[in-house]
C-alpha cells in the first residue's frame, strides 16, 4: 500500500449530516465542489446537462451529503450491464476524515448491489495517495495488466 494519511472508514457520520439521492437542484453545488477539489479529475464539459443525465439514469447511485442544506460531499456513479463505475467521490476539505466519504461509498455500493451490479471500477489520479488508500481500504484492488485509454469527442 502506498503511504499517505490514511482515510477514516467510520460507520458513523455526524448526526447533523444527511445523505440523500442527488436532485437536479444539487448539480450546481456539486460542480462547484468538484472545481474546488484538485484531486478530482473534473473536465470543463462535465456541465449541468451531463450530470443531470447521469442522475436521471442512475438515481440510486448518485448521492449527496448535506449539512444545514449545503452539500459537503457527493458520489457520482452509474452502471451498464453487470459493471458499475464511480466517476467521482468528493468531500469538502473541512469535512474530510469524519467518515463521510466512507458513508457515501458504502451507500452507493449497496445501491449498486441491489441493482444486480457485480463489479465496480473507478479511476484514481496517480498522485492521489489518500484516494488510493481509501479505495484500497474499501476492498478495491488495483487492476494489473490494464491501461486506460480515452478520447474527448
Amino acid at each position: 500500500m502506498k503511504t499517505a494519511l490514511l482515510p477514516t472508514l467510520s460507520n458513523e457520520i455526524p448526526s447533523e449530516v444527511e445523505i440523500t439521492t442527488t436532485t437536479r437542484q444539487d448539480i450546481p453545488e456539486i460542480i462547484a465542489l468538484m472545481k474546488n477539489s484538485p484531486e478530482v479529475s473534473w473536465c470543463e464539459w462535465e456541465d449541468i446537462s451531463i450530470l443531470e443525465k447521469a442522475i436521471l439514469d442512475n438515481p440510486n447511485t448518485n448521492l449527496v451529503a448535506k449539512k444545514s442544506n449545503k452539500i459537503i460531499g457527493a458520489i457520482i456513479g452509474g452502471s451498464f450491464g453487470v459493471r458499475g463505475t464511480i466517476s467521482h467521490l468528493l468531500v469538502k476539505e473541512s469535512y474530510r476524515y469524519q467518515g463521510l466519504g466512507c458513508a457515501l461509498a458504502k451507500q452507493a455500493l449497496k445501491s449498486f448491489k441491489l441493482l444486480g451490479i457485480q463489479r465496480i471500477f473507478l479511476f484514481v489520479i496517480n498522485d492521489n495517495l489518500v484516494g488510493y488508500n481509501f479505495w484500497h481500504k474499501m476492498g478495491f484492488q488495483l487492476t494489473e495488466g490494464e491501461t486506460t485509454f480515452e478520447v474527448d469527442l
